[in-house]
């Protein structure tokens, strides 16, 4: 049985090249309505986007990013900060951010959720994207969002960069394998 929503889940990948073609409005904007579908915990729905297009933004974000990294104890991280050749969302002509209002009930679930939707939507239209983790150092010291200029009372929890892919992946990733059980 062929289902797209499916298909679109099990070939996601987080890429990590992209061209410099930036992503058109309207690929954006179905993008993020996605994410603006996803559950919410007491259906608050607290989220806050933020699209950045200016390369010289993304650029500060990752500089920043690098800079607090490089004094991490963990070798990895701090090899990472320091590197000249590494860009924190892979020079990806967008990034995303999502927040949530400090009132929400769930907000690290929330915003999870409108990721992950967003990043199936994303796929399902071929574009890439990688979800940024590392971001959350510069979140961290910057808890109103520091270059981002978000509205009073939102806090940033989660970041992903998105671009038209350059570069070819499988159709399926490797076999996975997770433990279930079944509670009759």
């Amino acid at each position: 049985m062929t289902n797209t929503v499916i298909d679109a889940i099990i070939s996601r990948r987080s890429i990590r090249s992209y061209t410099a073609d930036p992503l058109s409005d309207e690929e954006i904007k179905t993008i993020l309505e996605a994410g603006k579908f996803a559950p919410s915990g007491h259906n608050c729905q607290p989220w806050h986007f933020t699209v950045i297009r200016n390369k010289e933004i993304i650029d500060t974000l990752s500089k920043k990013t690098k800079e607090l990294l490089s004094v991490r104890s963990e070798k990895w991280m701090a090899e990472l900060g320091k590197s000249k050749a590494f860009h924190l969302f892979y020079n990806a002509p967008a990034v995303v951010v999502v927040s949530a209002h400090k009132d929400a009930l769930t907000p690290d679930e929330d915003c999870a959720a409108a990721v992950e939707n967003m990043l199936i939507a994303a796929e399902s239209l071929d574009i890439g994207t990688c979800w940024v983790g590392l971001i959350h150092l510069y979140f961290g010291a910057n808890t109103n969002g520091g270059l981002l200029n978000l509205p009073e009372g939102y806090k940033p929890y989660d970041c992903f960069c998105a671009g038209h892919k350059n570069t070819h992946q499988p159709a399926r990733p490797p076999h996975r394998d997770a433990p279930v059980k079944f509670l009759d």
